[in-house]
């Protein structure tokens, strides 16, 4: 094989390594699918009872592979150690002004293109037991189990906390007596900073110390 033969295979296997490549990354790779919950979890006591929550997620496909969601629950840990699991139940839509939610109907699995975000809110309902979901003082964690196959467990969990204060405690006890379905929101951790003053420029962005995160 002459000189010219060789570079000019070389030059060809190349070329199908790259074509091969790129077939495998943008049709066969799986997808690479991130959630954000938040930045805040609306509560509240429903009038049918139980205790039933409006939580935002952001949904991310870092990938170029088309994904999917098959299904959701999300497990609450209260302080004293109890878990509570629902499954997602219905798509929803918050208006931001006035705080009216409308329901979008029942949740079914969706897709998600490559490189795509899309922004939903679910709700999740826990019904009434002889040890219901209520909230106390104290801090509690929402890990969110994702699905982005069809098989028995979770591709993924993503966690976030938030902290019931004795005054929101005091709220949503009294809605719950009263049958008042008014919600009440609460910010997850290290996402409440809605503003930050620097002195001079001399100290550093808020998001450098962990007090802030989108």
């Amino acid at each position: 094989m002459t000189t010219t033969e060789l570079v000019s295979t070389s030059i060809s296997l190349i070329s199908l390594c790259v074509a091969v490549s790129a077939i495998y990354l943008g049709h066969f790779r799986d997808p690479n699918i991130e959630v954000k919950l938040g930045p805040d979890v609306h509560l509240y006591h429903p009038l049918d009872g139980g205790t039933a929550i409006y939580l935002p997620f952001l949904v991310a496909n870092n990938s170029p592979t088309r994904g999917a969601v098959h299904q959701i629950v999300i497990q609450v840990s209260t302080p004293s150690g109890k878990q509570y699991y629902s499954r997602w139940q219905e798509e929803a839509d918050i208006k931001q002004r006035t705080w009216e939610y409308s329901t979008l109907g029942r949740v079914k699995p969706f897709t998600i293109g490559g490189h795509e975000t899309v922004s939903k809110i679910y709700w999740f309902w826990f019904p009434e037991t002889n040890s219901p979901l209520l909230f106390e003082t104290g801090e509690y964690q929402v890990a969110a189990h994702i699905w982005t196959k069809n098989k028995q467990k979770p591709d993924a969990v993503f966690l976030e906390k938030f902290i019931i204060t004795q005054e929101v405690e005091k709220i949503l006890a009294d809605y719950r007596e009263r049958k008042d379905p008014r919600t009440r929101f609460v910010y997850f951790k290290r996402r409440n900073l809605i503003s930050a003053v620097t002195e001079n420029g001399k100290l550093p962005p808020p998001w450098e110390s962990g007090n802030f995160l989108p």
